[in-house]
């Protein structure tokens, strides 16, 4: 009898406990969790205002290209985004991305995984090599954007490189994005890669990846 009034005692304590617990955070601390997103009305599409067609850098003499620090003349281009906009502050648009949480990334589509790092260790894209062609060496791209509050492309200093290394994400926030949402400024030039050889004749192609991400 005794081990069974022991027996009741200990469960009537233990309910007891319980029954506090339910009411005391100190012991059993609990929270609520919210989840949101969005669903916008279709998916953006990124392109250039060349309408797929390459940007000309131009024709110059090898011998133009003296030193590692000659550039051609900078050749303006508009990265174009469609069915979806870069803002400031979301306005409750199906279309709006939010310029704080975007970003684009800018890949050098070469694929010389000998070649590259030359280059690309100076912010150049590596030149493309085609069948057919004779293709210049010791010369690469050199793609800027515009950066925040500024007008234009500057290349009078080291900032605002698209490539650094073989690829770089680069927050959108960090860039000039015109007044419609959609127009992100750039610039590209020709420039010698390296001072430990000449720059040869011939063709002038690079390629660069460039995608957009948001959350």
């Amino acid at each position: 009898m005794k081990h069974f009034m022991l027996a009741l005692t200990a469960l009537a304590v233990s309910s007891a406990a319980c029954a506090a617990g339910d009411n005391d955070h100190t012991l059993y601390p609990s929270t609520e969790i919210n989840f949101e997103g969005r669903i916008i009305a279709q998916a953006c599409e990124i392109g250039t205002d060349l309408n797929g067609a390459p940007v000309q850098l131009g024709t110059y003499p090898a011998e133009y290209f003296k030193s590692i620090n000659v550039q051609t003349a900078p050749v303006n281009f508009n990265l174009k985004l469609s069915k979806c906009r870069l803002v400031q502050t979301l306005t409750g648009a199906t279309d709006e991305i939010e310029v704080e949480t975007s970003s684009l990334t800018f890949t050098d589509q070469s694929g010389d995984t000998q070649t590259m790092p030359t280059y690309n260790r100076n912010h150049l894209l590596a030149p493309i090599a085609e069948a057919g062609e004779t293709t210049a060496t010791n010369i690469g791209v050199l793609v800027k954007y515009a950066k925040a509050g500024e007008p234009s492309v500057d290349f009078d200093s080291d900032d605002g490189y698209a490539i650094v290394g073989s690829s770089t994400t680069v927050p959108a926030k960090n860039m000039r994005i015109e007044e419609d949402g959609v127009t992100i400024p750039m610039a590209a030039v020709m420039q010698r890669a390296s001072d430990a050889q000449d720059v040869t004749p011939g063709k002038v192609k690079a390629r660069m990846k460039v995608v957009l991400q948001y959350k």
